[in-house]
């Protein structure tokens, strides 16, 4: 409610009430665009009247408008992804919020929710094809990437508080070059024809430039990060910095953690509190 009210009180307005006149027909205007798009559906019947009427309770278009926002912004329709359902299945709309949030961590664009007033979200050649849409924008990669570090457990290392006189050679350069070894390999397996999921583990090559190449002892690294073969003793997320840094202690490595790690997120497996 709070937060809301700071983006209602200081937002411009210009974009969301285009008409800028205290009717219910401007309210109508707003409610067909910008409230659809925070509900990520059209509005009911019931809804558009009590709006209308909040737009309308305003002194003016102005505070109408901002009304309108904060209330919109504080909805459980706006805060909650809806998977209700009709007759057992996802209403057009809630498939496409389905689609979007799984692969672009964001809400439907003009696209998905054309193809969900149309009723083209129900077939399975309807579905592969908003898939591959989603899947070649670059949002998919950054939302893969943000998916693969929850489910690894594995923070940025550039945030991760480290004791630099145990570990001199962890530099601001190279935690970057550790990120981003991290974000082109998960990039590469997820969108990649050619790789399998055990690539994950297995694969013989990662993402390196040259400090990261010297600090593994691996060579062909340029000055960018690069795909590099690795040979046998680096490639796969188990034998990755970031992934290693994670699970570690601010002065010394953990194998305790790491074994949680492996048990916990790879395998699935929840332990108990020590004894």
């Amino acid at each position: 409610w709070d937060a809301a009210g700071v983006l209602a009180d200081t937002v411009n307005i210009s974009s969301i009430n285009t008409c800028n006149q205290k009717t219910t027909a401007c309210a109508g205007t707003i409610l067909d665009n910008f409230a659809a798009r925070v509900f990520r559906r059209p509005l009911t019947s019931v809804e558009r009247t009590d709006y209308t009427d909040l737009f309308m309770y305003g002194k003016d278009a102005a505070t109408g408008t901002r009304y309108l926002i904060r209330a919109l912004l504080s909805s459980p329709n706006f805060l909650y992804r809806s998977e209700i359902g009709s007759g057992g299945k996802l209403t057009a709309y809630e498939t496409a919020s389905l689609l979007s949030y799984t692969f672009w961590g964001s809400l439907p664009d003009s696209t998905l929710t054309s193809a969900a007033a149309n009723n083209q979200l129900s077939t399975p050649a309807q579905l592969r094809s908003q898939v591959s849409r989603l899947m070649s924008d670059a949002k998919a990669k950054r939302h893969m990437t943000h998916f693969a570090r929850q489910w690894l457990g594995t923070m940025p290392v550039v945030d991760l508080n480290k004791d630099l006189t145990i570990f001199p050679q962890l530099t601001s350069a190279l935690r970057v070059a550790m990120d981003s070894e991290f974000d082109l390999f998960i990039q590469d397996v997820f969108f990649n024809s050619n790789a399998k999921f055990a690539d994950i583990y297995l694969a013989n090559y990662t993402y390196a430039n040259t400090a990261l190449g010297q600090f593994y002892g691996i060579t062909g690294a340029g000055s960018n990060p690069g795909k590099v073969n690795a040979g046998a003793q680096r490639g796969g997320i188990l034998d990755m910095a970031a992934v290693h840094a994670s699970h570690a202690q601010f002065n010394q490595t953990s194998p305790i953690k790491r074994g949680k790690f492996v048990r916990e997120r790879l395998l699935c497996q929840e332990l108990p509190p020590p004894p």
